[in-house]
């Protein structure tokens, strides 16, 4: 219907106050259930993000969690790129007498939908760049909210790859891309070929990116109005 499923896959790690996980070993198709274990025993309160931050990325301050938005992410058909959608959850000590406490994790992404029409056109790479704010890069989270702080190192820009190449047709081609919620002003889209590449614009401001949503454009028929596709 209207909703997207999130699976987990292979890979994937989930960082506890700091602290990464073990990496799944494996991707069971269409599921939704997994575990994590931990090297050490951890203190409430529980920060958790997922994905866990990559090794070399600099500590958030006292308090704050580190969240990374893909500034390069793959053509992944149907869905969008693993690990491109951050999520954060947090819970205090259970109350006395509880043995666990179970741990929302919540959207900061929003998803962009695609769907360009171009028979005998075959794509390269796509492009997403903002007018105001960064939408990619390394963040500052505060998982009590949900608030978000960029990098100095942030950047407005994410780029979408399709490897040896997208080949559109007569029906409209769905491609994903994630960025985090929020109003950037002018959205700038550039779909590249080898040869020359298509930009259209879109105000996020008057359609705001939702987080755990899907923003869904009209499809559209790919007409190059600028030379050079690389």
């Amino acid at each position: 219907g209207d909703l997207y499923p999130l699976y987990w896959s292979e890979g994937d790690q989930v960082a506890v106050n700091g602290v990464a996980s073990t990496a799944l070993t494996a991707s069971e198709a269409g599921s939704s259930v997994t575990a994590f274990s931990f090297g050490s025993e951890l203190e409430y309160p529980y920060n958790v993000v997922y994905p866990a931050p990559a090794e070399g990325v600099t500590p958030a301050t006292e308090g704050l969690q580190v969240v990374t938005f893909l500034a390069a992410q793959s053509y992944v058909e149907g869905t969008f790129c693993s690990g491109a959608a951050p999520m954060y959850g947090y819970a205090t000590a259970p109350a006395e007498g509880d043995e666990t406490h179970s741990i929302q994790l919540n959207h900061l992404a929003g998803v962009l939908r695609f769907a360009p029409i171009g028979e005998g056109v075959t794509l390269t790479s796509l492009t997403v760049q903002s007018e105001n704010g960064s939408i990619a890069g390394n963040f500052d989270l505060d998982c009590t909210n949900g608030t978000l702080t960029a990098h100095d190192n942030a950047t407005n820009q994410v780029t979408l790859s399709f490897g040896e190449g997208l080949k559109l047709g007569a029906e409209a081609t769905p491609i994903y891309v994630a960025v985090p919620a929020g109003s950037y002003g002018t959205f700038v889209i550039t779909l590249h070929t080898a040869n020359d590449k298509m930009t259209v614009k879109f105000d996020s401001d008057a359609k705001p990116v939702n987080a755990g949503t899907v923003r869904e454009f009209a499809p559209f028929t790919y007409a190059a109005n600028e030379g050079d596709g690389e």
